[in-house]
């Protein structure tokens, strides 16, 4: 490992080890349709500039093999054929497995090596990912609310009396899961549910899981609370895309509980089905169940699943179909149209899902139940928390409760975007941009270091480079500056010059790029070149030169990715 840092670049860290690293072109100034013989002649004028031998004083000796490495590198990848393929092909990726692979003495051909690098590197990532999530907490938050009180007229007994609504049912969950190994997992659930008559119930729950190596798996359960009960599930892959599933339950009911005596209660019931494609068929059988006052039955369930719609079907007892048909309507809203018939109610609703950011989800619903009542709908999801608030506001179909039923949502979204989400969505970005500005002001100091030691180095050769063009009448750089550039006048001058907080001054560098009086700076992020540094990470970035050929001022601007070359009669300052 050692010997690996030692033979990378340090240009901001090795490249054997980092993805990204400088642009190997800009290093040594040619264009990336550079000839061969384009590239050793870069080379040799860097040699002239940064080899050690030129410079007598021992620090300017050691910071020039440092620099000259750098150097010597790019210009041993750029002048070999199949390395120059690799990198225009993969980029840094492509050295470094082509390094690895060379050293392990293989054949020096990465793209298999990489391809299952890669894929083994983002499996394990998957991997943890998905633990983290799992491990995560997860936090369900329902509240029925019941407004009609709010539409309608109040009794006889309230008359007079100001409207008010009523909370009919609150329940909230929190389960935790925990990865023991590859195959077990632990869940552990706390829930609490109230209802309108006061009623309070309560649990909890924890759940083993272990996934055997066929695919099935085994998993129970234990719950204690207001009614004890135990459960038992197997699930098993059989061939050809079928599952089977069995599911036993023991319930402990005590006290008055639906007017039942303390009694053990065992309920059991049996699934089997088949995938095809997204759409999947099964038949479900089940015991009695005294508490429900369910009798024993067997469904058939047919459903599809798809991104376009969805649609489910169950027969044998109450049939129910169930459609839905969400639609795009922009990159982060949704609408959700969905029905649900059954023989004794007939439910139509749709949902604008709204994603506010990248773990927010926004629900507002319209619902209508034929016979029975109108209402809406607001949901947010957070991560794995969810809450969830339907409100009732009509016994009937009427105006006044289609009226409401849009309106309530939309003014509580409104309330939430503005008065909750947006707020806290500032203070995290508000961190998190100054988390990222303390890291670039960290890079952007190492890189002027940098750039000080390549300045440092070229004195003799900017001086050469000087007299040279002032013997000829020739280019004669004055300024340069790049970075973010904003125009305004200086202070008692008549010149114009752009200047800004974030500018880098970059006179020395490109005056040593001045050949036979002839500047030439090609396409690539200017950035890289000896001498130059990026002062304003992530933000555009323009150069401004300011030079004199034949005793007279030119001056012209180039954005960062376009190439410059000087002189030209349109930089002539007139």
């Amino acid at each position: 490992m050692a010997a690996e840092e030692q033979e990378g670049f340090v240009f901001g860290g090795s490249p054997w080890k980092d993805v990204e690293g400088p642009s190997l072109y800009s290093s040594l100034n040619v264009p990336s349709y550079a000839s061969g013989e384009d590239v050793r002649s870069a080379y040799r004028r860097m040699c002239i500039t940064f080899h050690p031998d030129k410079h007598n004083n021992a620090p300017d000796k050691e910071q020039a093999r440092v620099l000259f490495e750098n150097i010597k590198q790019a210009y041993d990848v750029l002048s070999n054929p199949e390395k120059r393929f690799v990198y225009d092909t993969h980029g840094w990726r492509g050295l470094r497995a082509e390094k690895s692979v060379g050293q392990s003495g293989s054949t020096p051909c990465c793209t298999a090596l990489e391809v299952e690098e890669l894929r083994s590197r983002f499996n394990r990532q998957l991997c943890e990912e998905r633990n983290r999530i799992q491990c995560s907490p997860s936090c369900n938050v329902a509240m029925a609310v019941n407004a009609k009180p709010l539409l309608l007229q109040s009794s006889d007994k309230r008359k007079g009396s100001p409207p008010y609504f009523t909370i009919q049912k609150l329940a909230m969950s929190q389960a935790f899961k925990f990865g023991l190994t590859a195959r077990d997992t632990l869940r552990c659930q706390v829930a609490l549910q109230t209802t309108k008559t006061g009623k309070t119930f309560g649990s909890v729950v924890g759940t083993y899981r272990h996934v055997f190596k066929s695919g099935s798996c085994v998993q129970g359960s234990v719950g204690l609370g207001s009614m004890h009960h135990a459960e038992l599930e197997y699930h098993m892959l059989l061939p050809g895309d079928f599952h089977f599933s069995v599911h036993g339950t023991l319930r402990h009911v005590y006290g008055d509980f639906n007017r039942m005596a303390f009694s053990i209660i065992p309920t059991a019931s049996a699934t089997i089905g088949r995938r095809i494609g997204p759409c999947s068929v099964q038949m479900r059988y089940s015991s009695e169940d005294p508490l429900t006052d369910k009798p024993e039955c067997l469904t058939t369930t047919i459903s599809c699943n798809s991104t376009a719609a969805s649609f489910e079907l169950r027969s044998g007892g109450p049939p129910v179909l169930k459609l839905l048909h969400p639609i795009q309507l922009a990159p982060s809203a949704v609408l959700e149209p969905k029905a649900s018939l059954s023989a004794e109610s007939v439910r139509l609703s749709y949902a604008l899902r709204y994603g506010l950011n990248d773990h927010t989800d926004i629900s507002l619903g319209v619902y209508v139940k034929l016979p029975g009542a109108v209402g809406c709908f607001l949901a947010v999801s957070y991560q794995n928390q969810d809450f969830e608030v339907p409100i009732e506001l009509a016994d009937s179909l009427s105006p006044t409760a289609l009226f409401y039923a849009h309106f309530l949502p939309l003014v509580t979204a409104g309330i939430m975007r503005y008065c909750v989400v947006k707020p806290l969505t500032y203070l995290v970005s508000r961190e998190q941009r100054a988390e990222d500005r303390q890291r670039q002001q960290t890079a952007t100091s190492v890189k002027r270091n940098e750039a000080a030691m390549f300045v440092r180095l070229m004195g003799a050769t900017y001086d050469n480079s000087v007299a040279s063009e002032q013997a000829r009448g020739g280019l004669i750089v004055q300024d340069a500056w790049y970075g973010v550039l904003v125009s305004h006048r200086l202070p008692g001058s008549s010149t114009v010059r752009d200047a800004d907080i974030e500018v880098a001054d970059v006179q020395v560098a490109t005056q040593c790029l001045v050949k036979d009086s002839k500047l030439i700076i090609n396409s690539e992020s200017k950035s890289s070149l000896p001498g130059f540094y990026d002062p304003a990470p992530g933000l555009r970035k323009s150069l401004r030169v300011r030079y004199e050929f034949r005793s007279r001022v030119h001056e012209v601007t180039v954005a960062d990715n376009e190439p410059l070359q000087a002189p030209r009669q349109s930089h002539l300052v007139r």
